[in-house]
C-alpha cells in the first residue's frame, strides 16, 4: 500500500491520465468573417471584379471549399462566418485540424490578385488591383492552396533551385 504523499501523486496522475481521455468539445473557425473591398489605384471600385474564398484544411492545404463572393457597387464584399464544434482528446490526435483560407479576385484588363490567411483578418481586407492588359483570371478549380497565390504562378522545385515560373523548369 501507498502511503502519505506518494498515494496522492499516483492518485493525481492517474486522475489526469484519465481525464485526457474525456471526450472535450472544441469549436474550429471553418470560415472567418471577412470585409473585402476591391478596388483600382485610384480608389474606384472595379466593374465586372470577381472574388473567390477558399477554405483548406491546414494539413496538406488542399481546398474543401470554393465560395465566390459578389460585390456590390462600391466593390465591397462580405464572408459570413461559420464555426463548427467537435469533440477531442488530448492524448488523441485531432483529426479536425485547423482551417485555412486564401482567396483571389480577378477583372478583365486588371492583374489578379491573391493571398492567404490564417486567422480571422481584425479589419476589412483591402485589395488594390493594378491594370493589366494580359490579366490573367484566378485558377478555376484549385487542388491547394498553393495553386492561389498572388503572381498566378507555381512553384517549382528542381534539383538545385526554387523558380516561380508558370511553364518551365530553370535548373541552376
Amino acid at each position: 500500500m501507498i502511503a502519505g504523499p506518494a498515494r496522492a501523486a499516483a492518485l493525481l496522475l492517474l486522475g489526469q491520465a484519465l481525464g485526457a481521455c474525456l471526450p472535450i468539445p472544441h469549436r474550429h473557425l471553418k470560415r472567418p468573417a471577412v470585409v473585402f473591398r476591391v478596388h483600382d489605384f485610384s480608389g474606384h471600385a472595379i466593374p465586372r471584379a470577381r472574388l473567390t474564398v477558399y477554405t483548406a484544411n491546414i494539413v496538406g492545404k488542399s481546398v474543401q471549399e470554393r465560395a465566390p463572393i459578389p460585390l456590390d457597387s462600391l466593390g465591397r464584399g462580405y464572408l459570413e462566418g461559420q464555426s463548427e464544434w467537435h469533440l477531442f482528446m488530448i492524448f488523441i490526435p485531432d483529426a479536425e485540424a485547423p482551417w485555412v483560407w486564401a482567396w483571389c479576385v480577378d477583372a478583365p484588363g486588371y492583374r489578379r490578385a491573391a493571398d492567404e490567411f490564417v486567422e480571422e483578418p481584425g479589419d476589412t481586407v483591402r485589395i488594390r488591383l493594378t491594370e493589366d492588359p494580359k490579366g490573367q483570371p484566378c485558377a478555376a478549380d484549385p487542388h491547394s492552396l498553393e495553386d492561389v497565390n498572388v503572381a498566378g504562378t507555381r512553384r517549382f522545385v528542381s534539383l538545385f533551385t526554387v523558380v516561380d515560373s508558370p511553364f518551365h523548369l530553370r535548373r541552376g
